[in-house]
């Protein structure tokens, strides 16, 4: 918590990031998708031969910071992220979001949790939601964008939209 918190001193710059390994059927299902759309697979860099995602502590801060910009508490984004990286069951669907510029982002996943819905006041009742962006140096993995919690409306579209096997 320290360090989502920024309270633990931060390491050096290319560094200060965590390293979270997918369970294999993740990593099937994402590899399936990637191929599908052309892009490289997910190198197998776990002991169980699985793809990663990369946590920086700037992602978390842009989430942690960002969410307190919208009235959400430094609590709700610890539950947020600890549904999405330590006690849920996340499940992954295309970001289908067009974005600012309209174009879309046809590199990037929806990592979501919709069997969960938010217990902290600031956020009760909506989604965990992280994205994710697919990075080929110096390894082919994923990065974390962002995280958020999504109205329920939302969270149908992504449920619509689970990547399967």
């Amino acid at each position: 918590m320290g360090w989502i918190s920024g309270t633990l001193p931060q390491l050096a710059p290319d560094q200060d990031q965590l390293t979270w390994f997918l369970s294999k059927r993740a990593s099937v299902v994402i590899d399936t998708w990637f191929a599908s759309k052309k892009f490289a697979v997910l190198e197998p860099v776990s002991p169980a031969l699985t793809g990663c995602i990369v946590i920086s502590r700037g992602a978390v801060e842009h989430c942690r910071d960002h969410r307190a910009l919208e009235g959400v508490g430094q609590p709700a984004v610890f539950e947020l992220l600890d549904r999405l990286f330590v006690t849920g069951t996340p499940a992954y669907a295309p970001n289908t979001s067009r974005g600012q510029l309209g174009t879309g982002y046809p590199n990037q996943l929806a990592m979501f949790d919709a069997t969960y819905k938010a217990l902290d006041p600031t956020a009760m009742g909506e989604t965990p939601v992280g994205i994710l962006q697919h990075v080929g140096a110096p390894f082919v993995h994923l990065k974390l964008v962002t995280a958020y919690w999504t109205k329920p409306a939302s969270a149908t579209l992504l449920r619509n939209g689970v990547l399967k096997k």
